[in-house]
């Protein structure tokens, strides 16, 4: 993830001053030919070049380690300067309406042509190139992946623009205008969005879910409520309340949140910070119940006699019946035993009758 920042970093910067030579570039091609479709998208590029020294600061903010003043670090940035890139982008709709609508005939085809033709591919191989990054959960990179998609996109509707203004058909040119003028204004409401609900601590379902699954395969928990995600910029701070079983040792169950954060970590991307609150358990959450069955299906009273084990989910109601391991050995039966409930996850077993030392080792 960090390595991926570092990346990142690298080629904004590359972006920036990729997008600084084609503003330029069409903006004086554009005054020079009489073109003010190919002008407006040069200034379109300067806003970019904005929204990339944007892009660059946010990602220098994640990259910072937390420190004292700030001890959950400054990921939040990032989602700061997404949001002052969006509002780039409507500003870079505003100026194209200002200087876009002007009735002119371009003076030659081809340089107008050419020129968006490099901007286009430049566009491409930029969007490319960025997306061969897998920090897919920051907004910036996201944001700037897109957008560089987009303008090799609008580069299409501007070339059909520029053909427009040069065989007269200006109101045709006026309607490409202002369908490149939409689509940035629609590009920065997303952006912008992601933004605000990231710093108003908005909920991710979709990690939630990733989070809830994971939860509900691991052995050994009665449950979890009280799950809580909050992003802060390509990173996700995750607080639970677990439910563990009464009896078991408070050093089992610190072992047991260290699994389950690196769990998470591992599971779920983006997951830096998993807060877990211990409780008891309740008996309405997830136990798994262990029986002695005889032969006829009925309870046993020992396990060690038992031809037979039931294995009970009580949060979804299923069992499934198992030979006893133990069967036919003559020693060691409730190591055996014991191992094998472990195996399966089980929290909890129910019998007439179990010595002091199986209680000690079921713990």
């Amino acid at each position: 993830m960090y390595n991926d920042l570092s990346k990142a970093k690298r080629r904004t910067l590359v972006s920036l001053f990729a997008f600084l030579f084609l503003g330029l570039l069409k903006i004086s091609v554009g005054r020079l030919f009489l073109s003010p479709i190919l002008t407006a998208d040069g200034i379109h590029n300067m806003a970019d070049v904005v929204m990339m020294l944007a892009a660059f600061l946010g990602l220098y903010l994640v990259s910072l380690a937390p420190s004292a003043n700030f001890p959950y670090g400054l990921y939040k940035g990032e989602s700061l300067v997404s949001l002052f890139m969006g509002i780039a982008i409507v500003y870079s709709a505003f100026e194209i309406a200002i200087t876009g609508f002007i009735h002119l005939r371009p003076t030659d085809l081809l340089p107008l042509l050419a020129t968006e033709i490099i901007s286009i591919t430049v566009s491409i191989y930029l969007g490319h190139w960025i997306s061969g990054l897998t920090s897919s959960n920051s907004s910036v990179i996201k944001a700037e992946r897109l957008h560089n998609y987009e303008d090799g996109i609008l580069g299409i509707i501007v070339i059909a623009g520029i053909f427009m203004e040069w065989a007269g058909y200006i109101y045709l040119a006026y309607l490409c205008l202002l369908i490149i003028i939409i689509y940035l204004v629609y590009q920065s409401y997303w952006i912008m969005k992601d933004a605000v609900l990231s710093l108003l601590d908005a909920s991710d379902k979709g990690v939630v879910l990733a989070i809830s699954k994971v939860m509900n395969q691991l052995n050994g928990i009665i449950g979890f409520h009280e799950l809580k995600v909050r992003k802060a910029g390509p990173f996700y701070f995750v607080e639970m309340h677990l439910e563990l079983p009464h009896s078991l040792p408070v050093d089992k169950a610190d072992l047991m949140t260290d699994y389950i954060e690196e769990t998470l970590k591992e599971k779920v991307k983006g997951v830096v910070s998993v807060t877990i609150h211990v409780e008891p358990g309740s008996m309405s959450k997830k136990w798994i119940l262990a029986f002695p069955v005889s032969e006829d299906g009925s309870i046993s009273s020992y396990f060690g006699q038992a031809p037979g084990l039931l294995i009970m989910n009580t949060h979804n109601g299923n069992y499934t019946n198992y030979d006893n391991p133990a069967a036919g050995s003559e020693r060691h039966k409730a190591q055996i035993i014991i191992d094998f409930l472990k195996k399966m996850g089980v929290n909890a077993v129910i019998a007439q009758s179990i010595d002091e030392t199986a209680v000690l080792a079921l713990s």
